[in-house]
């Protein structure tokens, strides 16, 4: 994992993958297992759009519950509807726009 960032996986114990939704897409276009090894290629391939972390195995809804940073209160929020078009404002996310991302800096060098 990148140094100095604290994902979900540091906070669930889970393994994660980082998938990344290129900007006006509508399927993701690719799935990482570190995210050293995604901002590499999103770097070099000029990307634009949003790398996201997930929990393999464990749906981002029931990822939330669990932190307790989101506590469903309606009926509507527990609805099949709502749970399979879920996302979550603190899952690790981090913008790209032609390939860089301010947060992130410059990709590690690795072969």
């Amino acid at each position: 994992m990148h140094s100095g960032f604290s994902g979900m996986s540091d906070v669930y114990g889970g393994q994660t993958v980082w998938v990344f939704m290129g900007e006006r897409g509508s399927c993701p276009m690719g799935v990482w297992s570190s995210l050293d090894a995604a901002h590499k290629y999103l770097h070099d391939e000029l990307l634009s759009g949003a790398l996201i972390e997930y929990n393999l195995d464990e749906p981002i809804y029931e990822v939330a519950k669990n932190s307790g940073k989101f506590k469903p209160s309606k009926d509507q929020q527990r609805s099949l509807k709502f749970r399979q078009t879920f996302n979550w404002q603190f899952q690790p996310h981090f913008t790209f726009r032609d390939g860089h991302c301010e947060q992130l800096g410059t990709p590690k060098c690795f072969e």
